[in-house]
């Protein structure tokens, strides 16, 4: 016991200028997750001492996880600039010339944004990155509604039409139908004033057998 005790003390700097090890982050199945944006900062990694931009977002989708915290790092190195880069252009932030003022960009852009972003979670070399597919704006979700409203006014407009060509459609055949009625009727009457007119038809006078015979 003495030895191990002697051994503890030997490791009390290094101890005390220890930080203590990120960890302890859920692990999640591997899919597609819909997030919104929690918080985007510029720091330091704990372990490595890397500069890094750290993303954090909260779970809408699936509804099992609902809530939960899903984190993203990217490097600010030789190494994770070109994905820092097409991070920016997915979201659609300016990318500065000068490298400081990319603090004051990320604060801006976490201010503003209030939409949604579609996450692919993939392990890989037992390490699960993490992926942005789409990021959807309160714009994008506008452009819809029109785009959904255009289509309404169409369909209804399309409607409109097509019951006034039925409704044309039924009054000619309704004309067509009184037309043919109004030919019966009339073919109706023929034979009724044929045999009135039969009837009414006078009978020639009986002649005189006396008329026309001389006196004698």
């Amino acid at each position: 016991m003495a030895n191990i005790t002697n051994k503890l003390k030997k490791l009390q700097s290094t101890w005390s200028d220890t930080e203590a090890a990120e960890g302890g982050r859920k692990r999640f199945k591997d899919g597609d997750f819909t997030v919104k944006l929690k918080s985007m900062e510029i720091g330091e990694s704990k372990s490595s001492g890397r500069v890094q931009l750290v993303t954090a977002f909260e779970v809408i989708e699936p509804e099992k996880y609902e809530g939960e915290e899903i984190r993203m790092f990217n490097g600010i190195d030789d190494k994770g600039m070109p994905y820092l880069k097409l991070l920016c252009n997915q979201f659609g932030m300016d990318i500065p010339e000068d490298l400081v003022d990319l603090v004051d960009v990320v604060a801006e852009f976490v201010e503003e944004f209030d939409g949604t972003v579609e996450l692919a979670l993939v392990t890989k070399d037992g390490y699960q990155n993490v992926y942005v597919n789409e990021v959807n704006t309160d714009e994008d979700e506008d452009e819809d509604k029109d785009e959904d409203e255009d289509d309404d006014k169409k369909s209804s407009k399309k409607k409109k039409s097509e019951k006034s060509k039925k409704d044309e459609d039924e009054d000619e055949d309704k004309d067509e139908e009184d037309e043919d009625e109004d030919e019966d009727e009339d073919e109706d009457d023929m034979p009724k004033l044929k045999k009135k007119g039969k009837n009414d038809k006078k009978k020639p006078a009986k002649k005189d057998k006396n008329k026309g015979k001389k006196k004698k």
